[in-house]
């Protein structure tokens, strides 16, 4: 398991390694912001991530993606295998959120 920069990690992933990738969620919106990451990750920042999944799959990475299930992300991935499923989050107890969520898979 490794911590640092998705690129580098993807960039050096070999024929038959597995990537699990679960960035900060796009909610639909031009930009994500949340109190779990420091910056922003946006859709351009989603794009970048996706040209690396891209590239990885031609080279015989397996990869599973997290995400929101939103008409973007859909469309981005759309040659991928998707199930798209509930989710609840909860950031304290009085604030509960019910999102659908998507697995996005090139295997």
């Amino acid at each position: 398991m490794l911590c640092t920069d998705y690129q580098k990690i993807i960039a050096n992933a070999k024929k038959d390694d597995f990537v699990f990738i679960d960035p900060p969620y796009y909610n639909g919106k031009n930009i994500t912001i949340s109190f779990f990451y420091k910056g922003v990750f946006g859709f351009t920042e989603q794009v970048k991530l996706f040209n690396c999944l891209e590239k990885a799959d031609k080279r015989g990475v397996k990869w599973l993606y997290t995400n929101y299930d939103t008409p973007e992300i859909r469309a981005l991935f759309k040659n991928y295998y998707f199930q798209s499923i509930k989710s609840s989050t909860s950031h304290n107890l009085t604030n509960k959120n019910n999102n659908h969520e998507i697995i996005i898979t090139n295997y």
